[in-house]
């Protein structure tokens, strides 16, 4: 199952996996997020951020777990969304912030150093929640 999810996962643009609400609620399924929380990634230009903020959080939980293939898929997904909501044009202290710390995170996996990393994915979910909300009351 597990394969199904870091399948999914791997795309950065949600509007494919949104296509099929059965299948895509059996995934979410897995880890507790629900298909209604994935819908205004299709209407807010700042989606890329809130798709870094919903991998952030669940390799914020996967890194507590020790599932690392899940955790390295959705930091990385994370570092990606956060990258392009910064070249659509949205920045702050708090998004540079979160891709510095996904960055960080992203190296300590590749040494096997889980929990360093997992702290630092603790601390850029923070973050590029921030900004999110922040962008959101921008618009």
């Amino acid at each position: 199952h597990a394969e199904r999810i870091s399948k999914n996962f791997d795309v950065i643009d949600p509007q494919p996996w949104l296509r099929n609400k059965t299948e895509m609620d059996a995934v979410l399924a897995d880890l507790e997020v629900t298909y209604d929380e994935t819908l205004p990634l299709l209407h807010d230009q700042t989606r890329f951020l809130q798709n870094a903020v919903h991998h952030a959080k669940i390799a914020r939980e996967y890194g507590e777990e020790g599932r690392k293939d899940l955790f390295h898929k959705n930091t990385l997904a994370a570092k990606k969304a956060a990258s392009l909501a910064q070249q659509e044009g949205i920045d702050s202290d708090f998004l540079r912030e979160g891709i510095s710390e996904l960055d960080d995170a992203l190296s300590h996996i590749k040494q096997d150093r889980i929990a360093a990393a997992a702290t630092l994915t603790e601390g850029a979910y923070l973050h590029l929640n921030s900004a999110f909300k922040q962008s959101q009351n921008s618009n």
